[in-house]
C-alpha cells in the first residue's frame, strides 16, 4: 500500500510521475527508519519505562503507518516542494506523530483501530498547513492551484494512477485490521446470534470491505450527478477509498452489514462532493492548493468516524463493558491532533520558507 498504492496514486499529474513515485519511495523509507527509533522510544521508553527499544512486529507496523501518514501529507504538497523541503517536512512529522499517537492511545485511550485520527487526519492537516504556506508564500496567486496547467492529468497518467487506487482499495481491509486481535477469546467479540467468539480482525476486514463497496458505488453515482452524466477520474481515483478511511476507527466494532454499507455510501457522497464543490471554494477563498485532495479523502472523514462511534456507543466492544463514554473520548482525541499539527507546521514551515 505504501510504495505501490500511494506511489502510483500520485502519478496523475502530467509532469510529475517520476517525482511522485521516486520521492514516495525515498520518503517512505526515511520515515519508516526514523519511525522505528522515535515511535519505539515513545512507546517503550516513555510509555513502559524501558531503557532500550525492542524491535517487534507491531513496532514495524506502526512505523509503516507513520509512513502512510507522511504520504498523505505529501499528497497535499505534491509538485510544490523542492527535495530538500520535502525531506525536512517528512523528518519533522515523525516526532509529533509519535507523541500524538501516545496521547490518543495511552492518555485518552480513544478507539482508533484503523488510524482515522492518528494516521489520516493528522497527515492530512499537517500537509494542508504546509500547502497553505507554500501556495501563498513567495509564489504568484494561483501558482499552485488548479489554474496552473501543470496541475492537470493526461489519459496515461490517469491510467497509472488507477493502479494505485486499486491496490489501496484491495488492501485497505488488511490496513485497518493489521493490529487487531486474531484470538477468538477474551479479546474477541461475542456474536449473540451464534454464541461464537469472533476475533477483532474478522470485523475489521468485513466492515471495511462492505464500506469500501458502498463508497465505490456512491462515488460513481455522485460523480455522474456532479458532471452532467460524465465521470471525473479525480473522483474515481480518490473518493472510492473514502469508505475505508471512514470505517478506520470503528472497524473493530460489531456493526451490522447494512450499517457498514451505509457508512461507505455516505463517505463516498461526501468525499465526491468535496472534490467537486469544496476544493474550488477553498482555492478561491484562501488560496489552498490541495493537489491530491487529501482534505476530502482523509481530513473530513475524522468527523464521520465520530458519528459512527457515537451510533455504536451502546454496543459492547471486545465483550467488556460498553462505549458509553466514547462521545467525550473520541471528541477529546481530536484535541491532541489539532494542537501539534498547527504548532509543527508554523515552526517547520517558517524554516521551509527560507530554504
Amino acid at each position: 500500500m505504501i510504495f505501490i498504492g500511494f506511489g502510483f496514486l500520485m502519478t496523475f499529474l502530467r509532469r510529475y510521475g517520476f517525482g511522485a513515485i521516486g520521492f514516495n519511495f525515498f520518503c517512505s523509507c526515511l520515515v519508516m527508519l526514523e519511525g522505528v527509533l522515535i515511535i519505539g522510544a515513545v512507546q517503550q521508553v516513555l510509555g513502559k519505562g524501558q531503557h532500550l527499544v525492542t524491535l517487534e512486529l507491531p513496532l514495524l507496523i506502526d512505523a509503516t503507518f507513520c509512513a502512510g501518514s507522511a504520504m498523505i501529507a505529501y499528497g497535499a504538497v505534491l509538485g510544490k516542494t523542492t527535495p530538500t523541503q520535502l525531506m525536512w517536512l517528512m523528518v519533522g512529522l515523525v516526532p509529533f506523530y509519535a507523541l500524538n499517537q501516545h496521547l490518543v492511545f495511552r492518555t485518552l485511550q480513544a478507539l482508533d483501530m484503523g488510524g482515522s485520527i492518528t494516521i489520516h487526519a493528522f497527515g492530512a492537516y499537517y500537509g494542508l498547513a504546509a500547502s497553505l504556506v507554500l501556495s501563498n508564500g513567495r509564489q504568484a496567486p494561483g501558482a499552485y492551484t488548479s489554474c496552473n496547467i501543470k496541475n492537470s492529468a493526461t489519459y496515461t497518467s490517469n491510467l497509472f494512477s488507477m493502479i494505485g487506487t486499486i491496490f489501496l482499495w484491495m488492501y485497505w481491509p488488511s490496513f485497518n485490521g493489521a493490529l487487531a486481535s486474531i484470538e477468538a477469546g477474551p479479546e474477541g467479540i461475542t456474536d449473540p446470534t451464534t454464541a461464537l467468539q469472533l476475533p477483532q480482525q474478522y470485523y475489521c476486514v468485513v466492515n471495511t470491505l462492505l464500506s469500501l463497496l458502498g463508497s465505490c458505488v456512491s462515488t460513481f453515482m455522485m460523480s455522474s450527478f456532479l458532471n452532467q452524466g460524465k465521470y471525473d477520474m479525480m473522483h474515481v481515483q480518490n473518493a472510492t477509498l473514502a469508505g475505508g478511511v471512514a470505517m478506520g476507527s470503528a472497524s473493530a466494532l460489531k456493526l451490522s452489514p447494512g450499517g457498514a454499507v451505509a457508512v461507505g455510501l455516505f463517505a463516498g457522497i461526501l468525499s465526491t462532493t468535496g472534490f467537486g464543490r469544496l476544493s474550488p471554494i477553498l482555492e478561491s477563498k484562501i488560496g489552498l492548493g490541495d493537489t491530491c485532495g487529501v482534505h476530502n479523502l482523509h481530513g473530513t472523514r475524522v468527523c464521520e468516524h465520530e458519528y459512527i462511534i457515537m451510533a455504536a456507543a451502546k454496543r459492547k466492544w471486545n465483550g467488556q463493558g460498553t462505549l458509553s463514554g466514547s462521545r467525550a473520548v473520541q471528541c477529546g482525541a481530536d484535541v491532541p491532533l489539532v494542537l501539534p499539527t498547527c504548532s509543527i507546521c508554523n515552526c517547520c514551515l517558517a524554516l521551509l520558507s527560507q530554504l
